[in-house]
């Protein structure tokens, strides 16, 4: 009976590319470039981040692509950064594995990228009295990586925020707002100033 050899160099490519990221990985520098070598499902999400910021700049305004480069730039810094240096929150609290940590961080930016680039639809508007005759008018995205909500308070703040792990309700957070809803209620947390509870406007 014969047996077939396979010599090593035929199969190791193929193994490489399953496993490949969107960059060069004889280049790989870091923990976190480390395993998304390493790594199959850290691998497909940094591919699919590739696809999305390419199809995000094609689909944004001349005037954009400029300050999402920039974007980018830092969000790969951030990446790349000491552990206790990831702007995530409690999606990297302690406890949570790196591989976890990493995951959050891509996801989140996928979900920012498809939003400001409209390359997932618009979900109809959700508006709440916030007292004051202040309105919050809220967009929740649920075709998104990891849901995620944009949040605008007037004509002067609006922020991207995602949903993070909550006892109860569903809890936004962003670099500006903290959008905590509870069935028709919600909490509005705006830093610098204090928690305001709000209502869903009935249509």
């Amino acid at each position: 009976m014969s047996i077939l050899v396979v010599p090593l160099s035929v199969v190791a490519p193929a193994v490489l590319l399953a496993a490949s990221p969107s960059f060069d990985c004889t280049k790989a520098a870091g923990q976190v470039e480390a395993l998304l070598c390493k790594d199959e499902d850290l691998a497909k999400l940094d591919r699919k981040m590739a696809e999305v910021y390419s199809a995000a700049l094609h689909a944004l305004p001349e005037g954009d692509r400029k300050t999402e480069r920039a974007a980018q730039r830092q969000w790969i810094k951030d990446r790349d950064a000491k552990r206790e240096n990831w702007r995530s929150e409690s999606r990297c609290a302690k406890g949570r594995d790196v591989k976890d940590c990493v995951t959050a961080l891509y996801e989140s930016r996928i979900a920012e990228l498809q939003i400001k680039s409209g390359l997932v639809r618009v979900p109809a508007p959700v508006l709440y009295d916030c007292g004051n005759s202040d309105t919050v008018t809220a967009y929740f995205y649920n075709d998104t990586p990891i849901p995620a909500a944009v949040v605008n308070l007037g004509v002067a703040v609006q922020d991207f925020a995602i949903l993070h792990p909550s006892g109860s309700g569903a809890k936004y957070g962003g670099a500006k707002l903290t959008f905590w809803t509870k069935g028709d209620t919600a909490l509005l947390i705006h830093k610098g100033k204090p928690d305001v509870s709000c209502s869903e406007k009935k249509r």
